[in-house]
C-alpha cells in the first residue's frame, strides 16, 4: 500500500496524524466560538505527534498576535517559551514566576 492509500485507511478508521491535527485544532477552534478573551488550553501538546505538535506551535503564537490573552498549563518548555510573557511553575505549590527571556 502506498502512503496515500495508508493514509485514507487512517483517516477511515479515526486513527493517525492527520485525524489527531485535525482533532486538536478543531478543539482549540471550539474554544475560540465565543471569542473569549482568555483562551484556557490545557496541555494542548500532550499526546500529539511532532506533525500535529508544530501545526499547533503555529496556531498558539497566531492566537497570542491577536491580542487573546492564553493561560497554558503545558509541560512542553520549547512552546512555552516560545509565546510567554510571564511564566509560572508549579508542582504541589508555587515554585518560581517570572518573565521569560
Amino acid at each position: 500500500m502506498d502512503e496515500s492509500g495508508a493514509a485514507a485507511e487512517e483517516v477511515e478508521d479515526g486513527s493517525g496524524p492527520a485525524v489527531e491535527q485535525s482533532q486538536k485544532l478543531f478543539g482549540v477552534a471550539c474554544g475560540l466560538c465565543a471569542d473569549p478573551a482568555v483562551l484556557f488550553l490545557d496541555e494542548p501538546l500532550a499526546g500529539v505527534s511532532p506533525h500535529t505538535a508544530d501545526a499547533l506551535q503555529e496556531v498558539v503564537p497566531r492566537l497570542r498576535a491577536g491580542g487573546r490573552t492564553l493561560v497554558i498549563i503545558e509541560h512542553n518548555s520549547d512552546l512555552v517559551s516560545t509565546v510567554s510573557d510571564t511564566v509560572v511553575v508549579m508542582e504541589s505549590s508555587l515554585i518560581g514566576l517570572g518573565a521569560e527571556s
